[in-house]
């Protein structure tokens, strides 16, 4: 939702060949591609969408423009129901995806601690993105030996580039993917993976 992004309000020049349509195919387009990839060989896994700040913003926009309602919300272009994706709303409702003894929501804060913060927040393991970094923070409970964990899980985006909104001022970008293992009990086991020049290592496998 680049084209309705407040920090683009009175600035014509940065819209120029853009349009909200062509935004919502590509999302669209993006999306039916990964539920195809993960489906292939896993076709009754659950998929989970969780919303972010950059979805609210159709929400923001509508109740602004009401005649826009029904057209340009994620539900709307997306379709999770036909391809069967649960669609959370941590953004602007606060849901969270729990599995087992893990929390995962967008996230809530950028500021230098943010980990820190979003433990002592939801006071349980919990990850998220929205910092585009991998910040972590772990607190361990006297005398229980139960340890809790908040984990910025980096981001699969494109770096900044040098004029985009950055300003060509250094970026929090970290490419990375997480990978969790859960046991009956609900406790897991979790590989942040760091994605460099395009390529990481899982089970010594290289993948590009």
């Amino acid at each position: 939702y680049f084209c309705i992004s407040r920090f683009n309000e009175g600035k014509p020049g940065a819209l120029e060949g853009k349009t909200i349509l062509d935004e919502l195919l590509w999302g669209e387009k993006v999306l039916d591609e990964l539920v195809q990839i993960v489906r292939k060989n896993n076709p009754k896994c659950k998929i989970y969408y969780l919303e972010g700040n950059h979805e609210a913003r159709s929400y923001e926009f509508a109740s602004r423009f009401p005649h826009l309602r029904g057209i340009i919300e994620p539900e709307s272009i997306l379709k999770f129901k036909e391809k069967n994706v649960k669609y959370l709303k941590t953004w602007s409702h606060g849901d969270v995806l729990k599995i087992g003894k893990a929390q995962f929501t967008h996230g809530n804060y950028t500021n230098l601690h943010h980990a820190k913060k979003m433990v002592e927040a939801y006071e349980d393991n919990i990850f998220y993105g929205h910092v585009h970094d991998c910040n972590s923070f772990n607190k361990t409970s006297k005398g229980t030996g139960k340890t809790k964990v908040g984990q910025a899980m980096g981001c699969l985006c494109s770096y900044p580039k040098k004029y985009d909104y950055t300003h060509g001022w250094p970026s929090n970008s970290q490419q990375a993917l997480g990978v969790f293992y859960f046991r009956e009990n609900g406790l897991f086991n979790y590989n942040l993976i760091r994605i460099f020049d395009h390529k990481f290592v899982i089970n010594g496998k290289l993948y590009e």
